[in-house]
């Protein structure tokens, strides 16, 4: 609530003629000096608090991008790792078909070598 104390005073000295007009106006001109100075003040303690909060939403911005970027290196490497086990998985998978087939073979050729060895008998 605004104080009305020296425009009232301004007034009333205007009313009783013992302020001239020069110095009522000068009155209510310190009293608006006055006022705007504290809006200014208020203005300026508002300005300050929006600047910090914009350099603490940067912060934030900041960190949270660095977070970010961690999480995706580590994204990337788990990504590798896993590339490199599913090679592994098919690596192993293609040597056991391979072993699979070649002791098929094998047993096919002893099969073929027991059969011709009992016709020669």
């Amino acid at each position: 609530m605004p104080n009305l104390v020296l425009p009232a005073m301004a007034f009333l000295g205007k009313m009783t003629n013992t302020f001239s007009n020069n110095e009522f106006f000068e009155i209510l001109q310190t009293d608006l000096q006055a006022r705007i100075l504290m809006i200014n003040e208020n203005n300026l303690n508002i300005n300050y608090k929006k600047e910090n909060l914009l350099r603490q939403s940067v912060f934030l911005q900041d960190a949270s991008l660095y977070q970010l970027s961690l999480n995706n290196y580590e994204l990337k490497m788990i990504n590798s790792q896993l590339s490199e086990l599913n090679y592994m998985i098919s690596s192993k998978i293609n040597d056991e078909q391979c072993e699979k087939t070649a002791r098929e073979v094998v047993y096919n050729i002893k099969k073929i070598d027991e059969q011709l060895e009992k016709r020669t008998r």
